[in-house]
């Protein structure tokens, strides 16, 4: 039987399709917070949990959310989990602490030898990534 005091210490919450509703307007849509979804975090913080945001989105993208939520009234800064997990942040103010980023050049070299005339072959990526300059055009 679980027990009737346990509380979560840390909710971690995504964005798009669960935090956020669309709302489609002639030439005004954007995105809204619910106010049931809002009353559900706000709960969440005055049980003293931390609420994390975690989303694909990129930081700055996720800033306005946690705005929207009002994530940093509760004294602690805001941990934002961004970029698909490749970005650590501290909100407010922003604040990256840790970062995983690779070097894409050799996969993209690699695919435009197998398909050099694939979408941005003979520019895009060669002019963007440095040595894809040599990469044979077929």
């Amino acid at each position: 039987m679980p027990d009737a005091d346990w509380r979560p210490q840390v909710v971690a919450l995504d964005i798009d399709g669960t935090l956020l509703k669309w709302v489609d307007g002639a030439g005004a849509t954007h995105e809204e917070v619910p106010p049931a979804v809002y009353d559900a975090v706000q709960r969440v913080l005055d049980a003293g949990a931390h609420v994390v945001l975690a989303s694909g989105r990129a930081p700055h993208s996720m800033t306005p959310i946690a705005d929207l939520l009002d994530l940093h009234g509760h004294g602690d800064r805001l941990w934002i989990v961004a970029s698909n997990g490749s970005v650590l942040v501290r909100y407010p103010p922003l604040e990256i602490v840790h970062e995983e980023t690779f070097d894409a050049a050799p996969a993209v070299h690699a695919v435009l030898q197998r398909h050099p005339r694939c979408p941005g072959g003979d520019r895009g990526a060669r002019d963007r990534l440095p040595g894809l300059g040599s990469v044979p055009r077929g």
